[in-house]
C-alpha cells in the first residue's frame, strides 16, 4: 500500500478496534504490525516462532484446520 493509503487503513482499523471489534491483520511488514497491534504473532516457515506473550505466560494453543 502507498504510505497515505496504509495510514488511512490503519486509522480505520484502530477505530474499529476501539469500538470493540477484535481484528486479525496478516502482513509481511513487522513495522506495520508493531504500529497497529496490541499483540503480534510471528510465523517462520509455517511454524509459530513468537506468540507475542511474555516468556513466563502460559502457552497458547493453536489449531489449524485444512
Amino acid at each position: 500500500l502507498a504510505s497515505a493509503t496504509g495510514h488511512e487503513i490503519g486509522s480505520l482499523l484502530a477505530d474499529l478496534h476501539r469500538s470493540g471489534l477484535t481484528l486479525v491483520l496478516v502482513t509481511h511488514n513487522p513495522d506495520i504490525a508493531a504500529r497497529y497491534a496490541e499483540r503480534t504473532v510471528e510465523l517462520v516457515d509455517g511454524r509459530l516462532a513468537d506468540n507475542g506473550l511474555a516468556p513466563s505466560s502460559a502457552p497458547v494453543r493453536f489449531e489449524v484446520s485444512r
